[in-house]
């Protein structure tokens, strides 16, 4: 089994900047790998800030009156709806666990009682060209607190579901977010051992 100490089989010759906004950077890589081949612009994303071992997200699963809660939302990038788990960036210098009850109330208008966020561990959402990180959690004992601010573009309809029922849409694909379907995984392992 690998370690983090391993060496990694490629050398990176060069790095020139490709883009910024106000959350990313990206970068062309100039790799060559142990076996001699070679790539000039291995596209690598970066996140902006600075953020302690790559950790820049969170994604989190509320769970209201035993059933958890997902998010209808549109994604650009695959150009589909799927149903996801409140999710975002962590602010530089905040801690995951507040940035975890920030998206939850922010996408969802939902809180959890101090002491109810349960970490899930953490993920990499596309460590091929992403150098980041994200913390997952489960917010057990949720209340509704806000009105949901949908001035996020793409954010649809918030349902509630059996943990039973949103595996079955991990299982069907109708869940293809990472993060989500790793949370839930997750998340149901750690009920069937309590």
């Amino acid at each position: 089994m690998p370690t983090r100490n391993e060496k990694p089989p490629l050398t990176r010759l060069g790095r020139r900047p490709a883009f910024t906004n106000k959350v990313w950077c990206g970068y062309f890589d100039h790799i060559v790998g142990n076996n001699g081949t070679e790539v000039e612009d291995y596209l690598v994303l970066v996140p902006r800030g600075d953020h302690p071992d790559m950790l820049c997200g969170v994604s989190v699963l509320p769970v209201l009156d035993g059933r958890v809660a997902l998010m209808r939302v549109f994604r650009l990038g695959s150009d589909r709806w799927g149903w996801e788990t409140p999710r975002g960036f962590v602010d530089a210098g905040e801690p995951p666990e507040t940035a975890a009850h920030r998206e939850l109330a922010e996408e969802t208008g939902l809180a959890c009682p101090a002491g109810s966020l349960v970490s899930l561990g953490f993920y990499t959402p596309e460590n091929s060209t992403i150098q980041a990180r994200g913390a997952l959690f489960a917010a057990e004992g949720c209340v509704r607190v806000q009105d949901r601010d949908m001035a996020e573009i793409g954010l649809g309809a918030l349902r509630l579901f059996t943990l039973e029922e949103a595996l079955a849409l991990a299982d069907s694909s109708e869940i293809e977010d990472s993060s989500t379907a790793l949370m839930l995984y997750r998340y149901a392992r750690r009920k069937s051992y309590t």
